[in-house]
């Protein structure tokens, strides 16, 4: 790569730690190109980013980010995956990594100024996704108004 495409890769690299709120790092292991597509086909429909980049550059791209705590994190194999829905994402990796069984390893996830470690990242995987909490929500908030309905129409034809 010539310097000029190095600058312009550590660039878009600055302006995506600077702009996203969530980044893991990943360790792809030994997935082959269809399985890394499936992945990121998964993460596109959910708001996702998968993306490779050399540690290099990534690392000059971090100096001076919320980021800086991948520093030492960037060794061999590396992925970045980012977007704006941690639960979305994380349950695309999570189900990634049963299926793929030890190939793909989350190594660190940063959400703004606080970095996760796999202990919290996996309690966290318990939770839904955004859209799958408001719609249980909307659900459970016409539930009421419909059981009512259903009482005054069961008491109307009693009376009846």
């Amino acid at each position: 790569m010539s310097k000029a495409s190095n600058q312009e890769v550590v660039r878009s690299l600055s302006d995506l730690f600077l702009s996203v709120p969530v980044v893991f790092i990943l360790r792809p292991g030994s997935l082959n190109a269809a399985q890394i597509r499936g992945i990121r086909r998964q993460l596109q429909c959910v708001g996702g980013c998968y993306r490779v980049a050399k540690n290099t550059l990534a690392k000059v791209a971090l100096k001076g980010t919320r980021y800086e705590s991948f520093l030492g994190i960037l060794k061999g194999p590396t992925a970045l995956v980012y977007g704006d829905d941690i639960l979305s994402i994380l349950s695309v990796l999570v189900k990634a990594q049963k299926e793929f069984e030890g190939k793909l390893e989350v190594l660190s996830c940063s959400i703004g100024n606080d970095s996760l470690d796999n202990v919290e990242l996996k309690s966290l995987a318990r939770f839904s996704s955004v859209p799958h909490l408001r719609s249980e929500l909307l659900a459970r908030m016409s539930a009421v108004p419909s059981a009512f309905v259903r009482l005054l129409s069961m008491y109307s034809s009693s009376i009846s």
